[in-house]
């Protein structure tokens, strides 16, 4: 009893903190399913407001907390507990300067317990012992339909995201099957305003449980994301079949050398080409990459 009691209490002791509100996104399911899971209870850096503020800093200077920071922004209020030396970094990805994010993580690791990647690909190689890889993993009990022409998009509805030129190029390039968007983001509204054509479906944000109902009237996955660490949407895309229509980017270049699939180049000057092959396939050909 008195050890339930003792792990109970440490638990209380621990915090997530990121900086986005969202609920889709890696780092953001990262968090709730800890919540969900562990216990620990995660704090959101945005819209916080003044008061949110002040009980953060409140638990920041308090010695028996235990924080885990994931990605940059949320990760430079370690700064604020270098004394401490027992908080845990995350990082979700490579963000928009992997060198930058490179010098910054390893200066931040002398003032903390460890840094842990979500994936071996984030940085080309690890700047020190206090480093460590644990891959991101998680699944969608759902299956995908290879009769069909749809593809799904999910995650966060954002320009760094390229869902954008998305909508553009499957509007372009592909005839047949519809695009299922799902998620939540800054861009949201302008490309539901821009993009009515019926061969585009935007969904907003949508529970685990409501995807799994999606990804049947779906063939493939689809993401233009020019950087990613180890995409949980892919890895959860994966594990239902759905055969991936992603960029050529390090963490998924595996898709290729291992499995021969196209990949779209960052610069997105094949995506035409890319994305005619995989909707144009006939059900044999979709079963085979499946």
């Amino acid at each position: 009893m008195w050890l339930k009691i003792k792990e109970i209490t440490y638990l209380l002791m621990i915090f997530n903190v990121l900086f986005s509100n969202n609920k889709i996104g890696g780092a953001e399911i990262y968090v709730r399913k800890m919540q969900q899971e562990l216990g620990v209870p995660f704090i959101t850096l945005k819209d916080t407001g003044i008061m949110g503020w002040v009980n953060l800093l409140y638990k920041l200077i308090n010695p028996a907390h235990t924080f885990i920071f994931h990605d940059s922004r949320a990760s430079l209020l370690s700064l604020i507990r270098i004394i401490f030396m027992k908080d845990i970094l995350v990082l979700h990805g490579p963000g928009k300067h992997p060198n930058l994010n490179y010098k910054l993580f390893k200066f931040l690791s002398f003032f903390c317990k460890k840094v842990i990647l979500v994936n071996e690909f984030i940085f080309n190689k690890l700047p020190s012992n206090k480093f460590g890889v644990i891959e991101n993993e998680s699944s969608l009990l759902s299956q995908a339909s290879y009769d069909r022409h749809d593809a799904i998009y999910f995650g966060r509805i954002e320009e760094s995201k390229a869902v954008d030129k998305l909508c553009a190029a499957w509007q372009e390039s592909c005839t047949r099957g519809i695009l299922h968007i799902v998620g939540d983001g800054k861009i949201l509204k302008t490309l539901k305003k821009k993009f009515t054509e019926k061969n585009i479906i935007f969904y907003g944000p949508k529970t685990h449980q409501e995807i799994e109902q999606i990804i049947p009237l779906c063939a493939f996955y689809i993401s233009l994301s020019p950087r990613e660490g180890k995409s949980l949407s892919l890895q959860e895309a994966l594990s239902t079949g759905l055969i991936p229509i992603v960029t050529n980017i390090p963490s998924q270049s595996f898709l290729n050398s291992h499995l021969g699939l196209q990949l779209i180049e960052p610069n997105l000057e094949n995506s035409g080409e890319v994305l005619s092959f995989y909707n144009e396939s006939c059900e044999k050909e979709r079963n085979r990459l499946g």
